[in-house]
């Protein structure tokens, strides 16, 4: 039996994407590691006790960005703190912040916090972040680890520091092979099964 190790990168207070990855891979025949990243410590325990009887789930608190060190996590109150975003310039923050550690994909991936398997899945969303986390996976040549990638769309767009990139970033997504689709929490049930659907189907296809 395959291993499917799923990794969601901005899991708000609920981590409903993981609820739907444990759903789909209930569906198919294969082991499923989860590892989810949340980036306001507040959440945190929350989140942990939510799975402590699925080992198969390890929640880390980290914000994905392209270097190491201290962070501040700017809110957004507004959006019930679906907009949370590491970025002062993000266009729904306030000055309010909770402070935080950012790390690399890439390192949580070479000191073996997360260990690749046969079927490698990366879902995102976070708030433009997604910009510094593949500039880093494509320095270090771990893009490639990944056979799907999935989320919400590109908040780019929202960050005024960022969103004149927008074009270059998903250009270099497109040059190194990588393709996104979405998956993510909907009260819309029929974009639920759509994207639920389209999340198996790629499975099925990787686990064949």
């Amino acid at each position: 039996m395959k291993t499917v190790t799923y990794v969601d990168i901005g899991l708000h207070r609920n981590a409903d994407e993981i609820d739907m990855m444990l759903n789909v891979c209930k569906q198919l025949q294969c082991k499923l590691v989860v590892h989810g990243i949340e980036a306001h410590p507040g959440y945190i325990s929350k989140l942990r006790e939510k799975y402590a009887k699925f080992p198969n789930v390890h929640i880390h608190c980290y914000a994905i960005a392209d270097k190491p060190g201290a962070a501040k996590l700017y809110l957004s109150p507004g959006s019930d703190y679906h907009g949370n975003s590491i970025f002062r310039d993000k266009n729904n923050v306030t000055d309010n912040y909770v402070e935080t550690i950012q790390t690399t994909l890439s390192e949580l991936i070479d000191n073996g916090t997360i260990k690749p398997t046969e079927i490698n899945v990366l879902r995102c969303n976070m708030e433009g972040a997604e910009y510094l986390m593949y500039k880093d996976l494509i320095r270090n040549q771990l893009h490639h680890l990944f056979q799907l990638h999935c989320g919400a769309p590109s908040d780019m767009h929202k960050v005024a520091g960022l969103k004149h990139l927008q074009s270059t970033y998903l250009a270099t997504l497109e040059a190194h092979g990588i393709s996104t689709f979405p998956f993510y929490y909907s009260t819309i049930e029929e974009k639920m099964l759509v994207m639920n659907h389209c999340m198996k189907h790629n499975l099925k296809d990787l686990l064949q």
